[in-house]
């Protein structure tokens, strides 16, 4: 077992390369710590993350890891978002039938809070939802 404590740290370029490929070659078990991401797609087969005082196990490389976040961040995203939409819905329906300042207030504050949302993740789900 090898363990390295950011190995590429004051490191140049060729010296990185070179130890990439012996750490690639390397026959047993490697654990490391890096904040370099080119070395922990090319070295990491799977993947100890820590996470506030939490560790956790994926099973897989980093790219298959990055992705996941980035799919779990949008589909959360996208279910406070449609969540909004559906609360709009529902006061524009009631503001037909019974405008009050109240549910006006409301219905400017949800609106608000979408475009947050929208803009804050990149989002339009008007245009993917039609």
């Amino acid at each position: 077992m090898l363990l390295a404590d950011e190995p590429t740290n004051h490191l140049d370029l060729d010296a990185v390369t070179a130890l990439e490929e012996l750490l690639c070659n390397y026959p047993g078990t490697l654990i490391f710590t890096t904040h370099d991401r080119r070395l922990l797609k090319a070295i990491a087969k799977n993947l100890l993350i820590f996470s506030g005082t939490k560790l956790n196990f994926f099973p897989g490389p980093y790219d298959d890891y990055s992705n996941k976040q980035i799919s779990t961040e949008y589909t959360e995203a996208t279910a406070d978002i449609l969540l909004i939409e559906n609360k709009l819905a529902e006061i524009i329906s009631r503001l037909s039938l019974n405008p009050t300042e109240k549910l006006e207030a409301e219905f400017q504050s949800l609106l608000a809070k979408n475009a947050f949302y929208c803009q804050n993740n990149h989002l339009d789900l008007q245009n993917s939802l039609h």
